[in-house]
């Protein structure tokens, strides 16, 4: 699923994307700005890196007919939580490297751990532009559950630090996700007007 942004949500996102970027330190924004896999994406600008970030979050709000966040916080939430429908709460990955796309969260102990009830991993679509790819999702049962070796979950250290990583061909895909969304975040009143989940 791809979602391409027009002019009017493209202006938005860049008014949030300065706001977030200015509420920052400089020290953190050109730390994340450094990295050679985001600046193919962001030409190494700090305000890039904000707007993908929370084009991605749009992207999944379009997807699934909610509200996006466009609040700016100096301290910003830790990765908790970017959306919330029906009390579920979510967190969206924006990927910009070539190659398998991959989920990545921080281990124990540290902020931008796997916190939500569940977490997308979109990716930036490097031949169309003003657009973004939602490739999967993953539950966190799932994650509750990494260790069992059956688990797809996997631990790599990409030179800071051990992280616990999913491939994106091990997300749960969401075609077609009318269905699967309407299933997995539904109010209670959408489950009690169904007759069966074949009305899903």
């Amino acid at each position: 699923m791809v979602q391409t942004f027009n002019k009017f949500e493209k202006a938005i996102l860049l008014a949030v994307a300065e706001g977030r970027t200015k509420s920052k330190s400089k020290e953190q924004n050109r730390r994340m700005a450094k990295c050679p896999e985001w600046a193919k994406v962001t030409g190494d600008h700090d305000i890039d890196l904000d707007f993908w970030g929370i084009a991605g979050e749009m992207a999944v709000a379009k997807h699934l007919n909610i509200c996006p966040d466009l609040s700016i916080s100096i301290a910003g939430d830790g990765g908790k939580t970017d959306l919330i429908r029906n009390n579920k709460t979510i967190q969206v990955k924006t990927n910009f490297f070539q190659g398998e796309p991959v989920l990545i969260f921080n281990q124990a102990g540290r902020n931008y751990t796997f916190k939500t009830d569940y977490a997308v991993l979109v990716s930036v679509v490097q031949d169309v532009p003003d657009s973004i790819k939602i490739l999967g999702m993953v539950s966190q049962k799932s994650y509750q559950s990494r260790k069992r070796k059956d688990s797809p979950w996997y631990e790599h250290d990409f030179g800071y630090g051990m992280r616990d990583c999913i491939a994106a061909k091990d997300l749960t895909q969401l075609k077609p996700s009318k269905y699967y969304y309407a299933q997995v975040f539904a109010t209670a009143e959408e489950i009690k007007s169904r007759e069966s989940l074949s009305k899903v």
